[in-house]
């Protein structure tokens, strides 16, 4: 049971509602190092917390949208692995949650999914990085949120740390310069655009394909991946940014390809877009294949219109520790937010703290007067030096671009009987 929980609502001037939820819970066991300084002397400042003071984690993900009911997953999973941080995982229902001794102050901020302008959610990045006792932040959900405002966090020095994102260009040298004080659980887009093409042709013997983005930074970073991987003939570009589903299937119809690959955000544009593809018998043989943004039940909720499709995601059987797993998370999960967990990426969320307090534990010192003191860079390079380090969806080791996941397992889905299995 958790020994107090107060919630506090905040309008800011832009006119957002923060939600910020406080855990107490007991204090951390080990005493920190004396501080070699007086004062902070790291170059982005530091967190200095007195005795009782709350960390602040906030969280950057949809709390409004389309993707709002999915993005609650890796809230989820994030604060059950605050349950476990240094104590047994196995008794997760009833840990209290401890982060180096300190409570928890959540502070929820809505990043949308693509469909909040950029200036607005700009001033909403200004605003997480604006307060000093915000150690990290979790996200973003989407892609493209965290392409349009990680230059705000790198200034600030917080990280941003996300259980969701795959674009490559967040972790591209070349493109997002280091040190970016971001990092990122999730596997690269690389990665699953080469798994499903991979697939499709060596499994569904595909010869051709069509590839259908979104337009946004998810969509069309991932359907690059997936051409770049395809052995055989492809179509042109297609993108619901500048066609309709209904204008997309007659433009394939004239040749049409052994599969099409889609890539967005929203459930609701996939299942549009396989609607306007059955619609026409031209495509009798073609395969429909789906990007992670489709793993999870809002697609599912398409019914006999998402039947036989596939779908590339993170492969759950795959987590470090099955048994608990499916013994203990998933069962606490269910319990805890009614319901079973409504796409996969709970389980990089649940990491984060465990990653994120494995680099804290290494850097936190003690300053007069018994404040523990964190400096920020020395955090993210902390961070950056993970190596070899076990978590329950992957063991992880970070490159100086933030990418931490070296050798992710993606899972290819079909929809059978409403239900995703494993091929």
């Amino acid at each position: 049971m958790l020994s107090k929980i107060s919630k506090t609502i905040l309008i800011l001037g832009f006119g957002f509602p923060i939600v910020i939820f406080s855990w107490a819970f007991d204090a951390y066991a080990g005493p920190a190092p004396k501080c070699a300084s007086a004062n902070c002397t790291d170059p982005k400042g530091c967190v200095e917390l007195r005795g009782g003071e709350a960390v602040k984690i906030a969280t950057f993900v949809p709390e409004t949208g389309e993707n709002a009911s999915l993005a609650v997953d890796v809230k989820r999973g994030m604060e059950l692995g605050l349950h476990t941080l240094n104590t047994n995982k196995n008794a997760i229902a009833g840990n209290k949650m401890n982060f180096l001794g300190h409570p928890v102050s959540f502070m929820s901020f809505d990043s949308g999914c693509g469909d909040i302008d950029t200036a607005t959610l700009r001033s909403t990045a200004d605003s997480i990085v604006s307060d000093s006792k915000t150690l990290f932040t979790m996200g973003t959900f989407c892609s493209g949120d965290a392409l349009r405002t990680l230059d705000i966090f790198t200034d600030a020095g917080l990280i941003l740390i996300s259980a969701a994102n795959t674009n490559p260009n967040l972790t591209d040298p070349a493109i997002t310069e280091p040190p970016s004080f971001y990092a990122r659980l999730s596997y690269n887009d690389k990665v699953q655009g080469q798994v499903m093409a991979n697939f499709v042709n060596s499994t569904l013997g595909a010869d051709s394909a069509a590839t259908v983005d979104d337009g946004g930074a998810y969509g069309v970073g991932l359907t690059i991946a997936f051409r770049a991987n395809f052995v055989g003939t492809l179509a042109p570009v297609k993108s619901l940014s500048n066609q309709t589903p209904g204008q997309i299937a007659s433009d394939l119809a004239a040749n049409p390809p052994d599969v099409i690959f889609f890539a967005g955000n929203l459930s609701s544009d996939a299942i549009a877009l396989i609607t306007a593809i059955r619609a026409n018998n031209a495509f009798a043989n073609t395969a429909l294949t789906f990007g992670d943004s489709q793993s999870g039940s809002d697609f599912l909720a398409g019914g006999n219109v998402v039947e036989g499709t596939y779908v590339s995601t993170a492969d759950v059987s795959a987590v470090t520790d099955p048994e608990f797993y499916t013994g203990k998370f998933l069962p606490t999960y269910e319990r805890k937010y009614g319901e079973s967990p409504p796409v996969p990426y709970h389980i990089f969320a649940y990491d984060i703290p465990h990653v994120m307090a494995h680099a804290a534990e290494q850097v936190v010192c003690r300053a007069p007067g018994g404040t523990d003191r964190i400096g920020r860079e020395a955090l993210y390079n902390k961070l950056l030096e993970t190596t070899d380090f076990q978590g329950l969806a992957a063991t992880y080791t970070c490159n100086s671009s933030g990418d931490c996941d070296p050798d992710p397992v993606i899972a290819i889905l079909k929809v059978q009987n409403g239900q995703f299995v494993k091929q």
